[in-house]
Formats: structure tokens, sequence, C-alpha cells
């Protein structure tokens, strides 16, 4: 499951400084206090905490009788979300006579206003709260939760696998545990066998598979909620891959497992506090963490388990893949298998394999990205094709043991979501995006792994290089409005772009998951389909080049600033830095850090001084011929020049530097004037004007 939150703000209480950290936080919220006998608390003062991605957007003002007064905010912690995007903390405080009429908090674009609640037990304690939540913790590793999913209600067999995990940092044995908590939900949970010597310490193996060697532990319990946890002796290591395991040695009746159904399990790691082993209740300082969502175990009706992978015995021969077939039975038809000789065959760039519509798996040998050297492997029907690097499938090789590989498969999974489900996952996404969108074709269930000839599995999560997907599109769809979007179980979308042509939209993922080509229709409510930005301003929020000031409105008559417009050219070229910006005044946690790197790079922006960007300077319209000129230029690789001057009334008014770049941009038709035929060159620069100048950017040859 993948969950990205927008914002998040937490809350103290007036006699705890300290914010709720658990999964699913929420609220955002303040407290404003009035003057304590407290000998912390000697003055009336606001507290408060802001959760963002971009803690230099964060602004907390008090709206008060006599005015408004800023409140002071440090950064005081991190968190992160399912796809470990940081989520800063920002702290704020306040000293103020009165209780706030209201809260006004600008972060990350959008602006929230907070109104006071009187406290239910304390008097003249005010509360500032919001319904907005997220899912944040601890930093999340990579890993993958072996337990099988076939039978509930069973005893794990002797030697089974447990977890395996990556911990993002260098362990030290002083202290170090593993708490690993085996698959529960709201009304059952994993267990141990209690009775006396069923479990010993020599029941439990931790292994480093990145060097094949133990990991040792001093120390280890269980208990009834189904949690299990070790003191370690040796130190963890930063990139390493760990695997924890029932022995072979073990009786095999150690953890039992819950009845079929859908349950969540977790790990994580960091240090106890005493540096004793551990008992239950002690406390735990957390360093990485891991989360399985949605694990079935069982036939329950609600997710599928895993297939269990049987090697063909007769995999076929020639440039098409084959169905495996056992005597007395049919084919599989949901399945393809690829035979290492099919493979052989191809063009220079690429080897392609048809399937039919409706394959669910297509299985690949394990030597795949030998076979087929530096090519793509492109697997394709009438409906999709998927383009996988190489050096993709040689991941896959990275994740066995050279015994494990004996025997084993690369299994492409792809499958619909079905109607039900996509109308539900819609839904939620019109909500969380407050955009009507609406399906352009099928949404795809993706899966890349490797499978053991015993049928465990090992899913490959994240590519190192980019898969290209290529979907096709429905005939209704429209144009402007289409893009690829990764669709999370909540209805958080993740926009991936696309290039659209002949009805095919194309477009590179890093990640497999559910996909889908969406029109995305954003309306701004002070937007009408009258205003002469309109259509530029639709198209460009569809394609997430430029967002709203919140939710609802889009601001067109508001001035945009250096920082805004130097964003809105890197998003429209699509440009990318390879370091961070020089300039002093432009901290690398800004939200416009990148972007103003990577137009750097491309030449189309400058500082006001080799030192200084200026970002929050507003942009008049004779910079912004200048910039725009630039990023043209860039894009379409040739010098613009005007050989005439350019006839607006006012240009002996803008500055002699920018006179040429009014001339060339005028003369491609990329900027205009207005209609009394003048240029306003000193004039600022608004919102819609920049969207309009990104739009004919775009459209430019």
């Amino acid at each position: 499951m993948r969950k990205v939150s927008i914002i998040l703000l937490f809350s103290v209480m007036a006699s705890m400084l300290m914010p709720i950290i658990s999964y699913a936080a929420s609220v955002m919220y303040f407290v404003y206090r009035p003057v304590s006998g407290d000998v912390y608390f000697k003055d009336p003062e606001l507290t408060g905490y802001v959760y963002t991605r971009d803690p230099d957007s964060a602004k907390v003002n008090l709206n008060t009788g006599s005015g408004t007064q800023a409140a002071t905010g440090k950064i005081g912690g991190v968190l992160y979300d399912d796809n470990n995007t940081p989520y800063y903390i920002v702290e704020y405080t306040a000293y103020a006579g009165q209780a706030p009429s209201s809260i006004s908090v600008d972060v990350e674009g959008s602006t929230y206003s907070l109104t006071g609640v009187p406290h239910s037990k304390y008097p003249d304690v005010y509360r500032y709260m919001s319904s907005l939540t997220a899912d944040l913790t601890t930093y999340r590793m990579p890993g993958q939760l072996h337990i099988p999913t076939v039978t509930g209600a069973t005893y794990l067999p002797a030697g089974s696998d447990i977890v395996s995990f990556t911990p993002d940092y260098n362990g030290n044995t002083s202290g170090e545990g593993i708490i690993i908590r085996l698959p529960y939900n709201s009304t059952t949970n994993t267990t141990f066998n209690s009775e006396a010597m069923d479990i010993t310490g020599g029941d439990f193996e931790i292994i480093d598979q990145t060097v094949s060697s133990s990991v040792y532990y001093s120390g280890y319990t269980y208990d009834s909620r189904g949690e299990l946890t070790f003191n370690l002796n040796t130190d963890l290591i930063e990139g390493h891959q760990y695997l924890v395991k029932l022995s072979s040695t073990s009786s095999g009746n150690e953890i039992f497992l819950p009845v079929d159904g859908v349950y969540t399990a977790s790990v994580k790691i960091g240090y106890w506090g005493s540096g004793y082993p551990p008992y239950p209740g002690q406390y735990f300082d957390e360093a990485n963490s891991l989360y399985f969502r949605n694990l079935v175990i069982g036939n329950s009706g609600t997710l599928p388990p895993t297939d269990p992978v049987n090697p063909p015995t007769d995999p076929g021969t020639g440039p098409s893949p084959s169905l495996p077939t056992e005597p007395g039975k049919q084919p599989n038809k949901d399945r393809v298998v690829v035979n290492e000789e099919s493979l052989r065959n191809g063009t220079k760039d690429k080897v392609a394999v048809d399937i039919a519509n409706g394959t669910k798996q297509v299985l690949l040998p394990v030597n795949a990205a030998k076979v087929i050297g530096d090519r793509q492997l492109e697997l394709s029907n009438d409906q999709l094709s998927v383009s996988i690097p190489s050096e993709v499938l040689t991941e896959l090789r990275s994740f066995m043991t050279d015994q494990q590989l004996d025997g084993a498969q690369i299994k492409f999974t792809l499958d619909t979501v079905n109607p039900e489900e996509t109308t539900a996952l819609l839904n939620k996404a019109k909500s969380k995006s407050k955009s009507e969108l609406k399906a352009a074709g099928e949404i795809y269930d993706f899966k890349l792994s490797v499978v053991s000839a015993d049928g465990k599995e090992k899913v490959l999560d994240q590519f190192k290089k980019a898969i290209t997907l290529r979907l096709k599109v429905r005939e209704d769809a429209k144009p402007a409005l289409l893009g690829v979007y990764y669709i999370a179980d909540d209805g958080s979308l993740e926009y991936v772009g696309g290039q659209l042509t002949d009805g095919v939209i194309a477009a590179d993922v890093t990640h497999f998951s559910k996909y889908a080509v969406l029109e995305y229709d954003k309306t701004f409510t002070d937007v009408s389909d009258q205003f002469w930005a309109f259509n530029a301003i639709k198209e460009l929020s569809a394609k997430h080049i430029i967002n709203g000031v919140n939710e609802s409105e889009f601001a067109p008559k508001k001035q945009m600033t250096r920082a805004e417009l130097t964003s809105l050219i890197a998003r429209t070229l699509n440009l990318k830095a390879s370091q961070a910006a020089s300039f002093a005044d432009v901290n690398s946690s800004s939200v416009h850090a990148d972007e103003i790197a990577a137009a750097s790079e491309a030449g189309i922006v400058r500082g006001q001084s080799a030192e200084n960007f200026a970002p929050d300077q507003f942009v008049t319209r004779e910079e912004m011929v200048i910039m725009i000129t630039r990023a043209y230029e860039y894009k379409s690789g040739k010098k613009v020049v005007s050989e005439t001057e350019s006839s607006y009334t006012d240009r002996i008014l803008a500055a002699e530097w920018a006179r040429p770049s009014i001339d060339a941009a005028s003369s491609i038709g990329i900027v205009v004037g207005y209609d009394n035929e003048t240029f306003a060159p000193k004039n600022l620069m608004t919102r819609a004007e920049g969207a309009l100048l990104a739009y004919r950017l775009l459209k430019s040859e």
C-alpha cells in the first residue's frame, strides 16, 4: 500500500508537548493556554506542530482582535510516509494576550483557517483542529514477508523463512534489537506455543544474506500478541539484506498461523532502552520499520494468495511462447511460458513476445537477462505493451543465491482491476484530488518477481532503470486531459506523465502496482470557462505542471515570484538537476530548489548576482520575456532573433537589455501584448499570464 498525504499538522495537549506519532496519525491541532503558575507556562502561549514535505513553505499566523501575529517555527524531527517521503515536523510557539479567533496556516501552496474551540476540561484553553490525516512513521525499509499464505490455522513448518529486510542505517550492538509483529488483524493474531520447552533460542536464525553469515543474538522473547523480539550481538549493516527464519532443527510447532483472512505484519529495528535483552513493555528506540498490509492467509475470498510457480516440463521451442501441458490436462490459458530459445530471436534493440488478451502471468527463464543481452524485452498484446530493460531482469537474479536460482523463473504478473474495484478506486481518487476523473482504459495491476523451484517468491519493488508502459486509450478520451497515473489503494494519485501517439500513451515507471490512463479534469471556482487563460490552466493542471493556490482556487491575478516562474518553466520542459542550486538564498529544502537548480543548469535563469537568486521577488514582464525566450531556445535548439522591432507603443519604456527579447518572443508568438498595443514591461506578471506562457511553450515546436 502506498499513501501520499499532502499535509499533516500534529497537536500538543496543554500538559504534553510531544506529538502523537503513530501510523495513522491525524489532525491539524494547535493549543492556546492562558497565563499559568506552571513553571513552563508563565506567559499566555500557543503551541502546535505542522508536518510537511516543504518546511520552508510553512507559516502560521494568529488572528486576534488587535491584528495578525506570526508564530515562530523550527524543525523538530522527521517521519516518513509509505513511499519513504520525508515529512518534517515544524514546531510553533507564539505568545499572545488572548486566544486567537482563528489561526491561518500556509503550507505547500495551500491555506487553512482553523477556528478555536474551548477545551472541555481546562478553563480558557482553546484547541484549533482540522480533519486532515496522514500515515507516517519512521523510515520504511524494503523487505519481503515469507510466511506461507496457503493454509490458515496451521503451524509454520521447521526451516520456514519468516521475513527479510534491508536496513537504511548502520547498527550498533549496544542494545540493538528487532521487533517482528507476526500477522494480525482486529480480531485475531499469530500465536506462539507456550508449552514448556516448545520454544528455545535455537529455534530461530538471523542471517546476513549479503555475506552469508549468521547474526547472533543474546536474548529473545515472544508474547500473546504474536510479537517476536531479539537483542542482537552482531551489528546490522546498512544496505545488507537480512533474513529471519525458523531453524531447520526447530520442531515446527512454535508459530501457529491465524485462520484464513487478511492481515497486517511489521518489522522494526532499533535499540532497547537499557541495552539488555528485551522484555515486554521495555522502551524501544525505532530506527527503521517495515509494514506489510493486506497480507492474505488462506483463501479468504478477499485477495488472491500467491500462486506458487511449477516449472513447465516442456517449455516448447520456436519464436513464439508456448503453454506447458501435462498428460490428461488442459493448458493454463492464463499463463504464458517463454523459453530460452524464444528469447534469442528479435531485433538488435528488442525481443518481442506476443501475449494473448487475458494472460495474467508470463514466465521467463531466470537467465533471461544474459540471453537478451543489452536489448529490451517487450511483452505486448493489442491493449498494452511493457518494455523491460535487461538491467531490471538482472536485478531479479540478485535476490537469490546460486543454489536458489537453480530451477527458478522470472514472473511478470498483469491483471485488470474489476469494474467494482475500479469504481471504488476512482471515487476515492476524486475525493482526494478534488477533481473529476474518468478512466480512459483498463486499470492494470502489475508485478515483477523471481520464484524459486520450491515456490518462494521475491518481488522487485523498485527498478534501477525505468520500465516503459504503453497503454491503449479509448477513442472518446480527451487527449489534452490524459495522463498515466499510479493509483494507491486509498485513492492517492501519482502522476507519471505520458506521451500520446496514435491512440497509445507511453510512460516510464520505476515501480509496479496499479496503473491507469485517466482524464484529469480540474475546475477552479475563480476561473470561468470564458476566462482568456481557461484552456491553458485546465490542460496544465491535467499535466500537473501548474496547481491552484488551494484545492478550489487558482488566483489568476496573483503575482508570480521568480522561484514560481522558474519552477513552472522547469516542469513544462521536464528539466532535471544534476546538482543542488549554488545560490546562497535558495534553501535546499525549498519546494522550488531542484527546479531552480535545473533551470539554472540549462542556462534559462540566472541569479541577480553570483550568490543570490532572489526567489521571492516578483517578476516583471520584461524579466519574464528574457526567461521564456531562453526556455524556447533551449527547447527548440535554435537562437531566436527578430530583425525588426516589435510595434508596442511602450517598447521604449522597457530596459534596453529586455527589448531584443521582447522583439524576438513577439515575432514567434510566444509572448503577446495587451489589446491597446502596449507591452507594459514594468508590470508584475500574474499566475494566469504564467499559465498561458507555459502552455505556449509546451505547444511550441
